[in-house]
């Protein structure tokens, strides 16, 4: 494993209803120097957000963030950001040099959607709020009616905000899920996809979980995700590239580590590469992680 791509909000970020474990990211993150492991964040936050975020929640900084769901990309050029433009390029041919207010524009008639704020829109994303529970299927369709119409070739990323309760509906090209993303970035990074790490939690990280790249699923993911993942599971000819984080992870000298948000992650560090299962097994690695 050379590169940890993971979701921010409930995935690496403790800001769901389940408790985070204590030490966690420090064990993290120290297990990424120590081993020189990259680390990514892809996220449908905007870049300011995910900034943000690092700083809030003292993260990482990463070598590469894609925001927006995976439709911005943007590399560390010592500190500053620089915007991929040819991933722009790439995905927009999918939308025929249309952008989300054309997108908008489209749907505007869909009765059971209803537009997000300016700020959760981008050139490549068109976001939408439904009422959770509303059949997803006959959704999809309609929305996919309009713009097939139209010549768009999209994909539909739905997820859920458990805070809210709210149904949230990201409109992309086709070609511009997080999977394709996280491709495209191990690409850029002359990395073999063997060696790129997903961690998701929610209905947009489904499609990247679900890659010719080791993934894995933290334990406080919701219960609409895990089965979309263990459906899709079923239809992968590589099913052992998708863990499902469990939790009861044993350290020395401290609480075992419960599987929810960055212990996840570790689960599945561990899990693909064993070998890394006695440093938290080792005092004095586990004492400069946690100084």
């Amino acid at each position: 494993m050379k590169l940890v791509c993971s979701d921010l909000d409930r995935t690496l970020l403790p800001n769901g209803d389940q408790p985070e474990s204590p030490h966690a990211r420090a064990i993290l993150w120290h297990l990424l120097i120590t081993h020189e492991l990259a680390i990514a964040y892809v996220s449908g936050r905007n870049l300011d957000l995910v900034l943000r975020a690092i700083e809030d929640y003292d993260l990482a900084v990463p070598v590469a963030i894609a925001a927006d769901v995976g439709t911005s990309i943007y590399w560390r050029t010592k500190d500053t950001w620089q915007f991929d433009v040819s991933w722009q390029g790439l995905i927009g041919l999918d939308w025929n040099g249309c952008d989300s207010e054309h997108i908008q524009r489209l749907l505007e008639s869909v009765t059971s959607l209803s537009s997000q704020s300016a700020d959760r829109q981008s050139r490549y994303k068109c976001s939408f709020f439904y009422v959770h529970g509303m059949d997803e299927v006959q959704i999809e369709q309609e929305v996919q009616q309009r713009l097939t119409g139209d010549g768009i070739k999209a994909s539909l990323l739905f997820s859920h905000d458990p805070l809210t309760d709210q149904g949230l509906l990201d409109v992309v090209p086709q070609s511009a899920t997080k999977r394709e993303a996280v491709a495209y970035m191990a690409t850029q990074s002359k990395l073999h996809l063997n060696d790129v790490l997903f961690a998701g939690d929610s209905g947009n990280d489904v499609t990247a979980l679900v890659a010719d790249h080791p993934g894995v699923l933290v334990a406080n993911a919701d219960d609409a995700t895990r089965a979309a993942v263990l459906k899709r599971k079923d239809e992968m000819a590589n099913a052992a590239h998708i863990y499902f984080a469990g939790g009861n992870l044993e350290v020395a000298g401290h609480e075992s580590l419960n599987g929810n948000y960055s212990s996840g992650i570790i689960e599945a560090l561990l899990h693909y590469q064993p070998s890394l299962r006695a440093c938290l097994n080792d005092l004095n690695w586990l004492r400069a992680a946690l100084k």
